[in-house]
């Protein structure tokens, strides 16, 4: 069977499977996962062997964290049917982001702009992997700069670069640059002001560079912007508790254990705060990575 665009479909007597793709795509467009879910499922358990049901089914997968299947249903459809060119993208970001094989992600993608060309969505998620890996951040700016002259949303490329400074800051500190760190880490910051990576990271460098009021400034600002953000509430702990202010400290490690009962530390500093007692200076935060879905599919 050939489509209008040329695409061809295996033949599948039941053809139910296309209905619960359109509408597992309208349930998407609405938010319903759940009913998306559902419908994906059905159009895969209809049409096992269609690439493109394979496809919306495993991607489904992935978001609910079920990787092992969906990588095998990904690749199904990547082999199956090279020209959908979303299928390359989708198996890459799991290779990436879930796997961790920053390598094969990438040579697929080398796959992929052999058959689609280097599209705007290509480079985009060519520079989502490569930050995955803070010391790319180099190689990362110029891929975001690169979509960004090939026509990308603005709003993605600022995200994408707040992202590289960040991982720039980073990288910076534990190299002992502290000053260069914090002038990365304060253009993430000016290119994402909602974000609160950045500020973190910035008062992990201060409180090691002795300035503590500054540190936690920084830290209660990120606070601000997300009041559950397990390490902004973690170092101000500490930095209170070792500062002498032990009342403020429990409250925050309470904060912090009632929202992620085995933070690493946090039970310790809540018993050596009301011990009343003291410790070393917090590392910064590692550096965080673009949503899956922040580039454009």
């Amino acid at each position: 069977m050939t489509e209008p665009n040329g695409r061809q479909w295996a033949v599948t007597p039941n053809r139910k499977w296309r209905f619960h793709l359109v509408r597992g795509a309208r349930c998407l467009e609405v938010g319903d996962f759940t009913g998306a879910q559902r419908h994906f499922s059905a159009a895969h358990r209809e049409a096992p062997t269609e690439p493109v049901a394979c496809l919306a089914w495993g991607r489904e997968l992935l978001r609910s964290g079920e990787v092992d299947t969906a990588e095998e249903l990904l690749r199904y459809a990547w082999t199956r049917d090279p020209s959908l060119e979303s299928a390359g993208f989708s198996l890459a970001r799991l290779l990436g982001q879930h796997r961790r094989k920053w390598a094969e992600a990438q040579a697929l993608l080398d796959e992929v702009e052999q058959g689609h060309g280097a599209t705007v969505s290509l480079v985009l998620l060519r520079a989502e992997l490569t930050i995955g890996d803070p010391t790319q951040h180099t190689a990362a700016r110029r891929l975001f700069e690169q979509a960004r002259d090939l026509g990308a949303d603005p709003e993605v490329v600022r995200l994408g670069l707040s992202r590289v400074h960040n991982a720039e800051g980073v990288i910076c500190c534990q190299e002992g640059d502290h000053h260069r760190a914090l002038f990365a880490l304060k253009r993430a910051a000016d290119l994402d002001p909602g974000w609160s990576g950045p500020l973190v990271n910035s008062g992990a460098i201060f409180e090691r560079l002795g300035l503590v009021q500054k540190a936690r400034i920084q830290y209660r600002s990120a606070l601000r912007l997300d009041p559950v953000n397990p390490v902004a509430l973690f170092n101000l702990a500490e930095s209170l508790r070792r500062g002498g202010f032990h009342g403020d400290a429990v409250r925050l490690y309470r904060q912090l254990l009632a929202l992620q009962p085995g933070y690493p530390g946090a039970g310790d500093g809540l018993r050596l705060a009301r011990s009343r007692g003291s410790g070393g200076p917090p590392p910064p935060q590692q550096p965080q990575q673009m949503k899956p879905d922040l580039p454009a599919d």
